[in-house]
Parts: C-alpha cells; sequence; structure tokens
C-alpha cells in the first residue's frame, strides 16, 4: 500500500497527464521526448495467458527474440520455460521470473514505441535465484540475459515487477520500559546504519530496503513511569491504535535485564500457573523467527552457563514466554491476537541502563540479529485477494489448514502471512464468496515471501470442470494449483524429482521439454 503522494509532485502529475500527445517524457522546453530504450513497433493487445497480469495490455512482433507470431511463442522453449517455472523451482522466485520472462516473449509496447525491461532489475533477481537453478542443475536462461535484452535506468528502461511493488511493514519498538535504555540507543544505531550504509550502496541493505517498510519507536516510554494498573497509560492507547492502524507483519520489542528471545503466548493458559509452557498455534514459525535472532547472536551463542542468560543456553537462548514466567497484558500476546503481526521479544543483557562506552559494543552484539530477523518478514507467503473483476477484497481471511489462526487483508487487498518451510493448504475466503483453496509448497532455502493471488467468486459462480493432465499453473496461481472444495487434483509431472538418465548426462526435467517441443533446450543444460 503506497504511502499518499505529496502535493507538489500529484500537482506535476496532474498539469503532465493534462498535455496530450506523449506517451513518454517531455524535455524542458516542454517536448515529447522518446527515451534511448523504446524502438518505433506497431502495438497489439497482450495474449499470452502466461503473461496476462503483466504491469500493461499491449505489446509487438516480432518479440525480442525474433518470435512473429502468438503461435510462435505458444510453441516455444521459452515460453514452456515460463509456464511451469512455479513448478520447476518449488515456488522461488514467482511470479518475478515469470514477470521478467514476459518482458522479454512480450515486450511492452506504448504509443507505438516498444520500451526494455530495467537491467538492474534482472541483476537484482539473478542474484537472488541463482541458487534455484543450480539446485535443479539448470542453466540461467539465455532471454533473461540483464545486457543483451535488458537496459539501463539513464535509458528509459521500465521496472517489468511494478505490479508486485507489495512491501511487508516490520516495527521494532525500544525503550518499553523506562529503566530498560538499551533498545532505544540500539534502534539509533541501526537508524544511522541503515542510512549511511544505503547511501554507500550496500547491496543487502539497499535491498532490504527497498522491499520492505522498516518502522523504528527508540522511545516508547519517554517519561519513565507507570500509571496505575486500573488507567491505560496514553503511550500505551497510541501505541495500540499505531498497530491497528498499520498492517504490521513482523515486530520485536526490546528490553533488558536477561539475554533471550521469548516468544509468545506470555500469558499462560493456566491463569494460575506461573511457569507453563503455551504455545500459539504458530509456534513451528515463532521459533524460527526467534532463531534469527539468537543464532547470529555473538553472546546468546556462547556456551558459558555462566554468562548473562547461561541459563537458557540448553534452549539456544529462546523461550516461550509463560514457560519463562507468565504475565496477562503482553504486546506480543496483544500483536498475536488482535492483529496480523508477529512480535518477538528480545532481552539485550542483564545491565538495563548500560554507560556509554558498553553501547557501540552492543550494537555490534545485536547488529547482525537485527538485520537478520527484519529480514525474515519475507519468509512464507504473500499475495491480493480480489474479485473476478480485480477489485481488491479488504478483511477476507486468510487461513492455514492444521494452524488455527487466521489473517485479514488489507484496504488494497494484499496480505502477508509468515509460515515455516513445508507444504501448506491456504484457504482464502471472504463473506459473499466461494473458498479458494491453494496447495503452498516453501522450499527450506527459500528467501523470499511466495506470491499467492486469490480470486474470489461470488457463492454459486465457482469452477466446475477439471482439466486432466499437466496443469499449466495460471498468472494468479504462482505456487500451486488452485481447486474448490470437492475437485480432485491430479500429481503434476514437474513435483516429482526425475532421477538423471543411465548414463547420467541429462539432469531429470530434461525428458519433459524434450516431450513438449520438437526445439530441444540445450540452453537449459549447464554442460
Amino acid at each position: 500500500m503506497p504511502p499518499p503522494l505529496p502535493l507538489l509532485l500529484l500537482t506535476v502529475l496532474v498539469v503532465a497527464a493534462a498535455r496530450p500527445g506523449c506517451e513518454f517524457e517531455r524535455n524542458p522546453a516542454g517536448e515529447c521526448h522518446r527515451p534511448p530504450a523504446a524502438d518505433s513497433a506497431t502495438c497489439v493487445d497482450l495474449q499470452l495467458r502466461t503473461c496476462s497480469d503483466a504491469a500493461y495490455n499491449h505489446t509487438t512482433f516480432p518479440n525480442l527474440l525474433q518470435h512473429r507470431s502468438w503461435e510462435v511463442v505458444e510453441a516455444s522453449s521459452e515460453y514452456i520455460l515460463l509456464s511451469v517455472l512455479h513448478q520447476l523451482l518449488e515456488g522461488q522466485c514467482n511470479p518475478d521470473l515469470r514477470l521478467l520472462g514476459c518482458a522479454v516473449l512480450a515486450p511492452r509496447c506504448e504509443g507505438g514505441w516498444v520500451r526494455r525491461p530495467c537491467r538492474h532489475i534482472c541483476e537484482g533477481l539473478r542474484e537472488v535465484c541463482q541458487p534455484a537453478f543450480d539446485a535443479i542443475d539448470m542453466a540461467w536462461p539465455y532471454f533473461l540475459d540483464c545486457h543483451r535484452y535488458f537496459t539501463r535506468e539513464d535509458e528509459g528502461c521500465y521496472d517489468p515487477l511494478e505490479k508486485l511493488r507489495v512491501e511487508p511493514e516490520v516495527k521494532l519498538i525500544g525503550n518499553i520500559h523506562g529503566n530498560e535504555v538499551a533498545g532505544r540507543e540500539m534502534l539509533i544505531y541501526l537508524a544511522q546504519y541503515l542510512c549511511s550504509e544505503y547511501l554507500l550502496g550496500n547491496p543487502r541493505i539497499q535491498r532490504l530496503l527497498n522491499t520492505t517498510r522498516i518502522h523504528l519507536l527508540p522511545s516508547m516510554n519517554p517519561d519513565g513511569y507507570e500509571v496505575a494498573a486500573a488507567e491505560v497509560a496514553p503511550e500505551t492507547k497510541a501505541i495500540m491504535k499505531w498497530m491497528q492502524t498499520i498492517p504490521f507483519v513482523l515486530s520485536a520489542s526490546l528490553h533488558g535485564g536477561d539475554l533471550v528471545v521469548s516468544y509468545p503466548f506470555d500469558f499462560s493458559k493456566h491463569p494460575q500457573e506461573e511457569k507453563m509452557f503455551s504455545p500459539t498455534p504458530d509456534e513451528k514459525m515463532f521459533k524460527l523467527l526467534s532463531r534469527a535472532y539468537a543464532d547470529v547472536h555473538p553472546m546468546m551463542m556462547d556456551r558459558s552457563e555462566n554468562r548473562c542468560g547461561g541459563n537458557f543456553l540448553k534452549r539456544g537462548s529462546i523461550i516461550n514466554g509463560a514457560d519463562w514466567y507468565s504475565f496477562t497484558g503482553g504486546m506480543s500476546d496483544f500483536n498475536y491476537l488482535h492483529t496480523n503481526c508477529f512480535e518477538i521479544t528480545v532481552e539485550l543483557g542483564c545491565v538495563k541502563f548500560p554507560p556509554e562506552e558498553a553501547l557501540y559494543i552492543l550494537w555490534q552484539h545485536n547488529k547482525e540479529s537485527l538485520l537478520n530477523f527484519v529480514e525474515t518478514v519475507h519468509r512464507g507467503i504473500k499475495g491480493v485477494v480480489t474479485d473476478k473483476f480485480g477489485k481488491p477484497v479488504k478483511n477476507a481471511r486468510i487461513s492455514v489448514k492444521g494452524i488455527r489462526h487466521d489473517i485479514t487483508t488489507a484496504p488494497d487487498g494484499d496480505y502477508w502471512r509468515l509460515l515455516p518451510p513445508g507444504i501448506h493448504i491456504v484457504i482464502a475466503q471472504a463473506p459473499g464468496y466461494a473458498k479458494v483453496i491453494k496447495k503452498v509448497i516453501i522450499p527450506a532455502r527459500m528467501k523470499r515471501a511466495g506470491r499467492v493471488d486469490f480470486i474470489l467468486q461470488p457463492l454459486g459462480m465457482g469452477p466446475k470442470n477439471f482439466i486432466h493432465g499437466l496443469r499449466r499453473t495460471g498468472p494468479h496461481d504462482p505456487l500451486g494449483g488452485a481447486s474448490s472444495l470437492g475437485e480432485a487434483t491430479e500429481p503434476d509431472p514437474l513435483r516429482a524429482r526425475r532421477q538423471p538418465s543411465a548414463d547420467g548426462s541429462k539432469p531429470w526435467w530434461w525428458s519433459y521439454f524434450t516431450s513438449l517441443s520438437t526445439h530441444r533446450p540445450r540452453w537449459l543444460l549447464k554442460y
């Protein structure tokens, strides 16, 4: 959900839109300026099913591979690869790679000019997705050559993934208690580090900030006092309103007094028990989130039991909150029960008010943990829920079979659902619509949330027929086939990991491609 446009920028856009006859930017003299990355062409409607969710509606022939008709494109090995990438890579890098390929097979055409996609988008995606190709012994597709078919920003390129720019919201909160100040200092250090490293061109930080909205609240309790139990403090009301206004996905509250990461529930499922293991339905995910912080923290991984937090060493320096000590009214429990957000609690050390000279060392201990934790917001799935007309469905419920905890979509229909690796059955439903069910596979090595969109049909309008054989997944079904209740599902030929041929000369997927086309895609072979 993009932030509102500044008034000045909005005015410029309105004025520009009122001036007819220019599909591109105007030069300082007001004349229409065609970017170097645009070539003259005859635009036609985009009709490729695999590319139907691209950010544009017109393309041209011949395309960048010199295919001269729809029939030639659809029969090509390149197009077949795009249609099954989600299965080959088990959901990784999709639909990003598919849309990147569509920018080559069905190039963007506007006002009689062809626009080329941006090179830096291709290079960034290759950096992330190359390991997925290596894992199945497949070469990087030649038509995704970032230098041959893509161009620079200063040449007027466009972003083929612009429709996917849905960024998850993360919040980090410090100084919850007035005498626990280390968290405030850590977040100030973090803000300085993120800004300086972004400007210096640090690829990791630029990628993180370009794909994530990070909210830092260094001091939640600046006055350092607590109000009587019968009264809700003003800062508490403000935080509750904040959490219910912004669709946060992930959060951490930073405390002091020990060295451990705890996760909900904090309140025992039996109120009379002061210490009792009380897991949420998302126990596996919360443990992954907690370990993302603790496992890269040098002091939390110190094997000495005599150190601060040493009594948690056998637990890996993480613990269920209620199993440590039970208390009611905690922020982690509130986040989980009343919002879509998953929050952990980080105890930064046994000294609640460390001296100034200790702060930088404390920052060094927590820097990688904070970055690693924020990056975990991209675990699981994301997507948009719309009706059959493409209108976003607000407050649609996203359920996962076996996990009794639903999340809801934001006003723009978008959602993020943190999930551990494995096979999940995901259901989207809303009042007045038939529910849609999808099977999702999340590999252990997956570092980017897989996109799973849902199109809800009015009750009584769901699909009735099932096409047997290989399912070529549509643009809104990147991670697995969708099925309504009662529908059967056929095993997909690409789901099973086939063994190489007897002489070991070809990978397991080779026979699939050679059976569908007379053109043998030897460019997919690494050797």
